[in-house]
């Protein structure tokens, strides 16, 4: 491994994200991520929200590879989002 960076606040893909300490009194705001899952029951779609973004850097034989992490604490699952709205203030999901 060559490094291990952590942001506050990532582009990926032409989306930026941020964690949600560094969101805190911005206008905007993009810590949301959702994830596409299969359980036991079959699909069901998880939301969470950012808490650390990490920048990994290692060696391969030919060059150079970058890995970015997004640590969430806990995925609520799609039943469950309104009501984990309504304890959070200025959040929407679309």
């Amino acid at each position: 491994m060559k490094y291990v960076k952590e942001w506050h606040m990532y582009f990926v893909n032409g989306y930026k994200f941020h964690t949600n300490a560094w969101s805190k009194g911005k206008r905007t705001i993009n810590t949301g991520v959702y994830v596409k899952g299969l359980t036991e029951g079959g699909e069901n779609d998880f939301y969470g929200i950012i808490h650390k973004i990490y920048e990994q850097e290692y060696n391969t034989s030919n060059k150079p590879k970058k890995v970015v992490l997004f640590c969430v604490n806990g995925l609520i699952p799609r039943e469950k989002v309104q009501e984990w709205i309504l304890n959070i203030t200025l959040w929407t999901f679309t």
